[in-house]
């Protein structure tokens, strides 16, 4: 048994302990404003005795786990400093708190001692809360705490908008919006998990704690791919199932660009480019087609979502776009839970329903949502029926059928829907001649079977 590294990653369950003993003891200075008597200065020293040692036991767990390398980064920098500086703070608070408890009902505890010891605790107070923002950050990824905040408060995109021209290369055009979007907000000079950085090439070739990246030409040795193709429910999962996670296509033109031997230089005008790395060149907005649903996000309906452990994301930073994914709570949540996002209906643009207890009934409700783009119905209890209500999403580009009831009964309703990209349909009541057909029918529509 490891002691060293067991101790270490009792740091997330102890640094909870001084942040309720400070602000315990913020309750306790409030009750006691005109109160200097001995016994409750004595109280008080314990109280603050209590805070020292709980902080020191957080900074202690916390450079124990700083040695694993799991994160890195100015991030883990600032919050380490912070803690530290909040522990020398709690220790000196002691000291404080004996010389208030040691001159109770004296002049000197009036003018000097229980002043200092205050002000001292509002320090410590404002030291923890930005150490554990910075904590936050370090786990959840840049820009957590203010991503439903108000919009002055939320990082800015760093992402520019994409000048295409004959020199730019496969990288820039059409793998960097990849990695920036997926990848980039755990991996990058701030949060540098895994010390492993994907902010820049150079970051990228230089791999981290678990070595290279990848290995240029080799998709199976590639230790990106590995983890990306790992079960969604396995720990090292990448992107953790918590976040957005990349489509089919995405996730492919990764494979092709390190297949292809991973190259920074190559131009997206090389004849060996295929055209669906071109499809994935992120495509300028027009303003009169820009995102404007009615009405306000209601943050506090997306807050008591997440109560319920539903996964629920901005697509990216500043776009109120939602990425709602129902995996945590799939055995759980039916139709009835379905109805709590009606407020959310214009926001949401991902939807990822797979195996949970949702039948036709939630139809209605997903039709609602005339912002969806990618619905992913996968092993639910929806048949032809239910297919048929969802015909009036006009901005719905894939769907996912897979092991559902549907049929070829469907086929004129997914002929309606003009602006279905790709749908999956494998285990369905679909046969390979109906999906030929569908094929002839829709030449641009991308029908995957299974057969």
């Amino acid at each position: 048994m490891d002691w060293i590294s067991f101790l270490g990653r009792l740091h997330p369950v102890v640094l909870h302990l001084p942040i309720g003993a400070l602000f315990t003891i913020l309750v306790a200075e409030l009750w006691l404003l005109r109160s200097r008597g001995g016994k409750e200065q004595r109280l008080m020293l314990v109280f603050y005795f209590f805070a020292f040692v709980t902080a020191l036991m957080a900074v202690a767990t916390g450079l124990i786990l700083h040695e694993e390398d799991a994160y890195g980064g100015s991030t883990l920098d600032l919050h380490e400093k912070l803690g530290i500086a909040t522990g020398i703070v709690t220790m000196l608070l002691i000291g404080f708190a004996y010389l208030a408890a040691r001159t109770a009902g004296k002049a000197v505890a009036k003018n000097y001692w229980i002043g200092i010891r205050r002000l001292g605790l509002a320090l410590a107070l404002g030291l923890i809360t930005v150490t554990g923002h910075y904590g936050g950050e370090l786990t959840h990824g840049k820009g957590f705490l203010f991503e439903y905040g108000p919009a002055f408060l939320q990082e800015p995109s760093d992402v520019e908008p994409l000048e295409i021209t004959a020199e730019i290369t496969v990288f820039e055009a059409s793998i960097n919006p990849i990695i920036q979007n997926y990848c980039v907000y755990c991996h990058d000079d701030e949060t540098t998990k895994g010390k492993l950085r994907m902010d820049s090439p150079e970051a990228m070739l230089a791999g981290g704690r678990s070595g290279p990246l990848f290995v240029a030409g080799d998709r199976e040795n590639s230790l990106m791919l590995e983890r990306m193709h790992l079960p969604d429910a396995h720990e090292d999962h990448m992107p953790p199932i918590e976040k957005r996670q990349p489509s089919e296509e995405e996730i492919e033109a990764l494979v092709w660009w390190i297949e292809s031997g991973a190259s920074f230089e190559m131009k997206l005008t090389d004849p060996q480019v295929p055209q669906s790395i071109h499809d994935l060149i992120p495509a300028g907005e027009d303003k009169e087609d820009a995102f404007r649903p009615e009405g306000e996000l209601n943050l506090m309906v997306v807050q008591e979502l997440r109560d319920q452990l539903l996964t629920v994301q901005r697509i990216q930073q500043g776009d109120d776009r939602l990425w709602i994914n129902f995996n945590a709570i799939a055995t759980t949540a039916g139709d009835d839970f379905l109805e709590q996002l009606r407020p959310l209906a214009n926001y949401v643009s991902w939807l990822d329903l797979a195996r949970t207890q949702i039948t036709d009934a939630s139809m209605p409700t997903i039709a609602q949502m005339q912002n969806l783009e990618e619905l992913n119905l996968n092993a639910c209890a929806i048949t032809d029926a239910g297919v048929a209500q969802l015909k009036g999403l006009g901005k719905l580009k894939k769907l996912n059928l897979t092991e559902t009831s549907v049929s070829e009964v469907s086929l004129p309703t997914l002929l309606q829907m003009e602006s279905l990209e790709s749908i999956h349909l494998f285990q369905t009541g679909w046969s390979e001649e109906g999906a030929a057909l569908l094929r002839r029918i829709r030449p641009d529509l991308s029908v995957n079977i299974g057969n």
